[in-house]
């Protein structure tokens, strides 16, 4: 039987998509991750993302939907947003040019199944400071959330 951290690790390293980043490396610094918030409509993804991010010392909040995480978020400072494009009732991209969204403002990786061209050049327009495809590796989404937080607290 497979498990999601079996499909979330299938792939050995997706291209990772960074606005105003060259050198990712050159702003790498794990120990400001403090929080990381997942909306993903799947239990499995949500789950093994959960654990993963957990024994690397960050602390995870989880949401099945933008509207269950918009209802329960409280700033946290050295945080990032793990976003799901396709869920059940929404897109990540409506998410991120929403006035909820606007409000929160933190950076935002997007994950996504789909091989779409013009939904990871959506993304990266709207604000996503990072754009991954499914299956997942997970170093890294690590090391993209890492560069995202480094960047937006300069």
């Amino acid at each position: 039987m497979r498990h999601a951290t079996d499909c979330l690790l299938a792939r050995p390293c997706p291209k990772a998509m960074f606005l105003n980043s060259s050198h990712m490396n050159d702003t790498l610094n794990p120990a400001i991750v403090a929080m990381v918030f997942i909306v993903d409509d799947s239990d499995e993804i949500r789950d093994s993302l959960a654990a993963y991010f957990r024994v690397h010392g960050i602390e995870v909040e989880a949401y099945a939907s933008t509207e269950e995480f918009v209802r329960s978020y409280r700033p946290r400072k050295y945080s990032c947003l793990v976003l799901d494009h396709h869920l059940r009732d929404s897109t990540g991209i409506d998410f991120l040019g929403s006035s909820a969204f606007r409000e929160i403002n933190i950076p935002v990786v997007m994950i996504t199944a789909s091989t779409s061209t013009v939904i990871k050049h959506r993304a990266l327009e709207a604000g996503a400071a990072g754009f991954l495809q499914k299956p997942l590796n997970l170093a890294t989404l690590l090391a993209v959330i890492y560069a995202a937080v480094n960047r937006y607290c300069r």
